[in-house]
């Protein structure tokens, strides 16, 4: 007598396929165990603390990418530190570069001016060689052109120390301020002689003026 053995013996129900969708089991989906992106974000966070451009900004935008992800812990805590180090550090650090870039546009305006005044200088050389005599003013030297403004757009003034063709010019700038009389007017080309004079209608600075005044030493 010939026995089958059970295990190889199969439920008919599990041979028969699904006839529909609805016959299928639902298989619950395994939620992610870890947030990668969220995990970096919160790494370059602190790191940002320091140098929020360009660590606090990569953590910030991966945060907010991460977040949408499960789990989110890492991406909401990195969101949160790069926000205070970007929203706090950035404007601490433009107010102490601001100062720097100031610093060095005046210099370089400074630098233009000399420039302008040098340029000045070799035309009224030139024009007391032409002439034997000395100019009027600068706007004499040049003639129908137009005479070179200080880098903040002021006329250049030319002043004279010493009497007839052994005096000395000079020229001078007025300054950020675009005001003679003041403390930035500033010695552009030339010697910083005492009882220096104007000529023509040239103005020159009231520091500038008297037989006795004394000129101060300008960088």
């Amino acid at each position: 007598m010939t026995t089958e053995d059970p295990r190889f013996e199969a439920p008919s129900e599990q041979l028969t396929p699904p006839r529909s969708h609805h016959d299928v089991p639902y298989i619950a989906p395994v939620p992610p165990t870890s947030n990668r992106l969220g995990m970096i974000a919160f790494v370059l966070s602190f790191p940002g603390l320091c140098l929020p451009i360009p660590l606090g900004i990569a953590a910030l935008v991966c945060g907010i990418i991460a977040v949408r992800r499960e789990p989110r812990a890492f991406a909401i805590a990195a969101i949160a530190i790069s926000s205070l180090s970007t929203c706090l550090l950035i404007p601490l650090g433009i107010a102490m570069v601001l100062p720097v870039f100031a610093v060095a546009r005046n210099a370089a305006r400074n630098a233009k001016t000399r420039i302008s005044g040098l340029e000045v200088l070799a035309r009224v050389e030139e024009f007391r060689e032409d002439n034997m005599r000395d100019p009027a003013d600068i706007v004499e030297c040049y003639g129908a052109e137009i005479p070179p403004l200080d880098a903040w757009g002021t006329p250049l003034k030319l002043t004279w120390t010493g009497e007839g063709m052994q005096a000395k010019p000079s020229v001078w700038g007025a300054g950020p301020d675009l005001a003679w009389d003041s403390l930035d007017d500033s010695l552009q080309v030339g010697s910083p002689m005492s009882d220096p004079k104007t000529t023509g209608n040239a103005e020159k600075p009231s520091s500038l003026s008297g037989d006795d005044a004394e000129v101060p030493s300008r960088e």
